[in-house]
């Protein structure tokens, strides 16, 4: 049962994220002159934008994915359960608080354009600034887990896309933003299949308790 479980978190994490990748596109393609390599994701539920809703959807899937796989951690590390639920919540800001995008999708990104123009831009870039943080620590407490419970390789594999989840959104510059941040977000999403499917087993798989290893 555990590894039927198991496997249909997997599916449901990556049909989430599939989804997800799949209402960018579409997003793209509503949007009059609106691109991938220039362009922010969250432009497509900015204010302002064509169809904003297919945006926020997608965010929501992405969201979702999130919460999946905090779900294989809640009996293995409380830490990780309650830090990917926060990534999750803190998508879900990030969708709520829409950038303002006056002139449409297109050009929003655009570095002569100001990153913070009232409240909800605030707390949008406030979402993501979180978000990066969090994500990159359920990934190394996750690692520190399965080194405890002596799965070191897979331990080590989560600390290295802690790291390159670090790489990956510190080379977002104003050259071609929107490719580059869409580099970092498929390592999170690389991370977060393995956070919900191969390190939340193997952490499973090991008959001490939360309690007893500090998690």
């Amino acid at each position: 049962m555990a590894e039927v479980s198991a496997r249909k978190s997997l599916i449901a994490i990556v049909a989430l994220l599939l989804a997800f990748a799949t209402l960018v596109i579409v997003g793209a393609v509503v949007n009059d002159s609106y691109r991938h390599s220039r362009d922010y994701v969250s432009s497509l539920a900015g204010r302002g934008v064509e169809q904003p809703w297919i945006g926020m959807l997608g965010f929501a899937c992405f969201a979702a994915a999130h919460a999946v796989a905090a779900m294989r951690w809640r009996r293995t590390s409380r830490i990780v359960f309650a830090t990917l639920l926060a990534c999750c919540a803190l998508i879900l800001v990030v969708a709520a608080a829409r950038s303002s995008c006056p002139g449409g999708a297109a050009g929003c990104s655009l570095p002569d354009r100001p990153s913070v123009t009232d409240v909800g831009d605030a707390i949008h870039a406030l979402g993501i600034g979180v978000y990066v943080v969090a994500y990159v620590f359920a990934a190394i407490c996750a690692g520190v887990v399965l080194v405890r419970r002596r799965h070191r390789w897979l331990g080590v594999t989560m600390f290295l896309l802690a790291v390159l989840s670090v790489l990956a959104v510190g080379q977002i510059d104003e050259q071609s933003p929107g490719a580059e941040q869409r580099i970092w977000l498929a390592v999170n999403a690389v991370g977060l299949v393995a956070l919900g499917g191969f390190a939340a087993s193997a952490a499973a798989r090991d008959p001490r308790s939360a309690e007893e290893t500090g998690d």
